[in-house]
């Protein structure tokens, strides 16, 4: 006869607790991210290279590993930049010279994909809210109170 298990949160949390030190483990035997951006990178992709890679070696999350994942967001942020400038100096909407008919200026589809591709990649370099927060709940679970002790602190709970 199967016997009833209850679930709790500290298994959960030895497990992530567990897993985040496998991953830093791992990365510790893998190099940091070079701190020169790459030579094919333009001046706004280099610069926001110089600016994330720091963070992101301190981190201990990030490494040579995971170059080609970071050159692809800050050629992507690049590339919302640019799209981003074409659309204030040219409008969302232009009139060619030609014609009465109104295009939509294709730097608004540019500008829309870019800002996609850095929404994904940056979560997988922990670079959004969530991601970060996900992380820094695995990280700071031993210093938190479980929800029953957070509970009782407030006069609820059993």
């Amino acid at each position: 006869m199967p016997r009833n298990t209850k679930i709790d949160s500290t298994s959960k949390r030895t497990e992530q607790k567990e897993q985040a030190e496998a991953l830093h483990q791992l990365n510790d035997k893998l190099d940091s991210l070079q701190v020169t951006p790459p030579r094919h990178l333009d001046a706004i992709a280099s610069r926001l290279w110089g600016q994330l890679v720091p963070v992101l070696n301190e981190s201990g999350l990030a490494t040579s590993a995971d170059k080609s994942t970071l050159e692809a967001f800050c050629m992507a942020y690049s590339v919302m930049r640019k799209a981003w400038d074409s659309i204030k100096a040219e409008g969302i909407v232009y009139q060619a010279e030609s014609s009465s008919r109104t295009y939509k200026n294709p730097s608004v589809d540019i500008l829309d994909k870019a800002q996609s591709q850095i929404n994904s990649l940056g979560k997988q370099l922990g670079l959004s809210p969530q991601s970060r927060a996900n992380l820094t709940d695995v990280n700071l679970s031993d210093q938190s109170d479980d929800f029953e002790n957070i509970m009782a602190q407030f006069g609820g709970g059993q």
